[in-house]
């Protein structure tokens, strides 16, 4: 849930491909067999909840996936448990 309307950065980690979509847009694009990257992407978002789905794959070997926000007054971190909810 956004608490504040301004401008929002979502990053993905990941071993291998991942892609992270707000409300049905691609803002992230970390796709392809590869060690761990983080790759990121920005959009304006409005107070209220937005729908936020993550996509992963592994290739095999090692795997590692993590999502991360920040936004106004928000600093980079994994985005709390407490500011996500399940889709109805």
């Amino acid at each position: 849930e956004v608490i504040e309307s301004g401008n929002y950065s979502f990053f993905t980690n990941s071993d291998d491909g991942s892609k992270l979509y707000v409300d049905g847009i691609e803002i992230v694009d970390n796709d392809g067999g590869h060690g761990v990257v983080e790759r990121s992407g920005s959009l304006e978002l409005s107070e209220g909840r937005h729908l936020v789905r993550v996509t992963f794959f592994n290739g095999g070997g090692g795997y590692h996936l993590d999502v991360k926000y920040s936004g106004p007054d928000i600093p980079k971190q994994i985005i709390p448990a407490n500011q996500l909810y399940r889709a109805k």
